[in-house]
């Protein structure tokens, strides 16, 4: 997720983090490499009640993102 972010969104304001039921999208969720390691790919659309949290999601000072302290549970 940071990689991917500070990868293709550095600088940019606004952005949040969906946390998403991964259960709820069944065949639609997908892991295919990428960069040498897994990602997940959703192809179809996202219900809306398997978003079961939001996360605002800012940059620091140097346009980089760090994990929100919300999310200190996760890692990549």
């Amino acid at each position: 997720m940071l990689r991917t972010a500070n990868r293709f969104y550095r600088g940019r304001a606004g952005l949040v983090l969906l946390c998403i039921d991964a259960t709820a999208l069944g065949s639609a969720l997908r892991f295919e490499p990428a960069d040498g390691e897994l990602f997940p790919h959703c192809y179809g659309e996202i219900p809306l009640e398997s978003i079961v949290a939001t996360v605002d999601f800012p940059c620091s000072g140097d346009g980089s993102f760090e994990l929100p302290p919300e999310l200190g549970l996760f890692s990549e």
